[in-house]
């Protein structure tokens, strides 16, 4: 990699504005915050109830299905990125069948029916779900009632 390449990298992902780089008398902390919640009515999104005691294959066919073409668009886009190379070659020599068979309670299920869906690998699908559970992004709730 060029000097002029890790230069450009280190500016975007440190702040390019001066910020870091001389001008420390202007550092100050502020606060983000927009008025983005709660959400305009025409930017608000769909509720799905995913029941969990429905067999695994179905959970997931409503919302999947709603948004298809969008969550194959995010999935590929992932997918084509060189850092995911290795990873997808890992998994297809581990056996995609065998990785999916051990994970916790219907995960595996879930995944292999959203990705019939996609009509897509199940390996990117799987890849795609890991990932985005390990990057944090992943905000779920899991409510129980008495029984």
């Amino acid at each position: 990699m060029s000097l002029s390449v890790v230069v450009l990298l280190l500016g975007c992902v440190l702040g390019w504005e001066g910020k870091w780089f001389g001008d420390n008398d202007k550092l100050e902390a502020s606060c983000h915050m927009t008025d983005a919640y709660p959400p305009p009515s025409n930017r608000t999104l769909e509720t799905f109830v995913i029941n969990l005691d429905a067999n695994a294959k179905d959970r997931w066919t409503e919302p999947v299905t709603k948004y298809k073409s969008m969550i194959q668009n995010v999935v590929n886009l992932t997918m084509e990125a060189g850092f995911m190379f290795p990873f997808r070659h890992m998994v297809n020599e581990a056996g995609v069948d065998s990785l999916l068979a051990r994970l916790p309670n219907d995960w595996g299920d879930e995944i292999v029916s959203i990705a019939s869906i996609l009509e897509m690998s199940k390996t990117d699908v799987f890849l795609y779900n890991l990932a985005y559970a390990l990057m944090g992004f992943c905000t779920s709730i899991v409510a129980q009632d008495e029984q």
